[in-house]
């Protein structure tokens, strides 16, 4: 196995530990995105070709995040009120 594989492996459990511990807030709205293929279909969806703004609001865990950033087409900001 390649250590890039560990590393992907390692950031997954990682990330479904850190969701299995955080519960939504129905006062914040959040609804946590932890499908990895549907965050890249959604990323992949906005047919981005050129520099553009992208505001991600309650990035949460990160996992659309992870996408967003790996797009050198989009400049991204995020904003977070929930400190947990």
């Amino acid at each position: 196995m390649y250590d890039n594989q560990k590393e992907q492996i390692y950031k997954n459990r990682f990330t479904y530990y850190r969701m299995s511990k955080v519960k939504p807030k129905k006062h914040l709205g959040q609804h946590f995105l932890n499908d990895k293929n549907i965050a890249k279909k959604i990323v992949d969806g906005l047919g981005v070709k050129e520099n553009k703004n992208v505001l991600e609001i309650g990035p949460g865990m990160g996992v659309l995040t992870e996408f967003l950033v790996q797009n050198t087409s989009i400049n991204l900001k995020v904003i977070e009120i929930d400190r947990e």
